[in-house]
């Protein structure tokens, strides 16, 4: 049996026991619903909970079929499918509505719930999701069943009841059960796995990035190990530090699979700069690995492999590369050109977008859009106690002076329409009151306000991707490595 047919019957397997858990959430959640305390709600309050409840035991089997038909929609689907399965891509701008943001927002929610209560259970399915496909060491992508999957289930079970205004209500009631259930059930999934002889991958050893002078010391420790390059030549220390370096940058980068041959094709060009420029083995800061980190980032930031922006700046880089493999004695300066030849390409794309983004920018100046942009003070379906929170957070100092950092051409990841995505800043107005962004889809885009975004990162939806130095994990993967080998000794 294939790892992809292993997984995908799995898949199938736990599909089909997502009825009985969802009808056992289902009740508990009529029951949560009707025994709030007198004291922590009004009357009116009340009896909104209690119609929930009547709503929810009485279109319980719709209730259900909604849950399963949209978990399975979303398990079954790989990482481009999944991706096809959004709403479909529109030419222009897209401008989201109340409800759009409301969604992310309780999505979210019951999302960051199940991680807490499951966070065990979830890393211990990883491995075994991961031996199915395939994967010596555990990928978080690997699991189809991942926290945001139900939760963005649930959130379609509600609205499957008709009641647009308790949606949000319906998920608070509902995230607590749903958690426990995905907790037990997860377990019960790996016991499963286990004993039908399912062997789990490996966890890889998380590093941070750390800063220039860290980098600089672990990269240096690791050389002094080694001993110094010969003039000329290579000495057998060193060339088995280069090639454990590349070995584990191809073990612990998630580059796109050019990106990969890529970096791997510059390993005998590292030898031979490294016998005659010490500094390669001494500094992450070194023109050659930022090289690499600029391969690591535009990975990060162009995850669908089809994008046509990452196609582009994949076959400039290749071009590129095979130019300094035909410079004879290619040297740090070589290197220095070369990153910056493709970030000049890099701001060329971006000058490109931003040109076939002027019609959705000139509307969002005009004030004047089809539509609104997101205005919380529209949202009369978001809780009050949401809209107060992120009011406060609009005027707070902090979030003012974030915003404010921000600039077009950034990177993020951001929250929206039911699960992460990558998004690209591509203009704000003089007064900040007004946003662009460019979408994962092509063609799209879509406008916010900045109340919009502080409510976003009060409710950390929003993050800046940083490049990371990848030579400074792979040191430090090697570094323990070489340390249990000499404890083993």
């Amino acid at each position: 049996m294939t790892p992809t047919a292993a997984l995908q019957r799995f898949v199938e397997d736990e599909l089909a026991r997502m009825p009985a858990l969802i009808e056992h959430v289902r009740r508990q959640t009529a029951d949560a619903l009707r025994d709030a305390p007198l004291g922590s709600t009004t009357a009116a309050e009340r009896m909104q909970r209690f119609e929930l409840a009547k709503s929810v035991e009485a279109q319980g089997q719709r209730f259900t079929a909604a849950f399963v038909a949209a978990l399975g929609q979303r398990v079954r689907a790989d990482g481009a499918a999944a991706a096809a399965a959004e709403p479909p891509a529109v030419r222009g701008l897209t401008l989201l509505d109340e409800s759009t943001h409301n969604a992310d927002i309780e999505i979210a929610r019951v999302a960051t719930q199940i991680d807490s209560v499951a966070e065990w259970e979830l890393r211990e399915l990883q491995t075994f999701t991961s031996a199915l496909c395939g994967l010596p060491y555990v990928s978080v992508t690997a699991n189809p069943f991942a926290p945001e999957a139900f939760a963005h289930a649930l959130w379609k079970a509600a609205g499957s009841l008709g009641r647009a205004s308790d949606e949000a209500a319906l998920l608070r009631a509902a995230g607590g059960p749903l958690a426990e259930a995905v907790r037990h059930e997860l377990a019960a999934a790996c016991t499963r796995l286990e004993a039908q002889g399912v062997q789990p991958s490996l966890y890889r050893t998380a590093v941070p990035a750390q800063g220039e002078s860290t980098s600089s010391s672990l990269l240096a420790g690791l050389r002094d190990g080694a001993g110094r390059p010969q003039t000329a030549r290579v000495d057998a220390q060193t060339r088995g530090l280069l090639k454990d370096l590349f070995d584990a940058i191809a073990q612990g980068s998630q580059m796109h699979p050019a990106l990969r041959a890529l970096t791997a094709s510059l390993q005998a060009p590292a030898l031979d700069l490294a016998a005659r420029d010490a500094q390669l083995l001494e500094s992450a800061e070194h023109p050659f690995w930022k090289l690499l980190d600029r391969f690591g980032y535009q990975s990060a930031t162009h995850p669908e492999a089809a994008d046509p922006q990452l196609r582009a700046w994949i076959g400039y880089a290749t071009e590129l590369v095979a130019a300094l493999q035909r410079t004879p004695l290619a040297d740090a300066d070589s290197y220095s050109e070369c990153v910056k030849q493709l970030d000049a390409y890099s701001s060329a794309q971006f000058n490109t977008q931003l040109q076939q983004a002027a019609s959705d920018i000139a509307a969002l100046e005009r004030n004047a859009p089809i539509a609104a942009p997101l205005d919380l003070g529209t949202m009369d379906t978001v809780p009050a106690d949401l809209l107060a929170s992120a009011a406060a957070v609009a005027d707070d100092a902090a979030a003012a002076a974030w915003l404010d950092e921000q600039l077009p051409g950034a990177w993020y990841r951001m929250f929206l329409r039911g699960r992460w995505g990558v998004m690209r800043l591509l203009w704000r107005n003089d007064a900040g009151s007004r946003w662009l962004f460019a979408s994962p889809h092509p063609q799209r885009n879509d406008g916010f306000e900045r109340a919009t975004l502080a409510r976003l990162r009060a409710e950390v939806l929003i993050r800046p991707l940083v490049e990371r130095a990848i030579i400074v994990r792979a040191a430090e993967s090697v570094r323990r490595r070489l340390a249990d080998t000499r404890t083993s000794h």
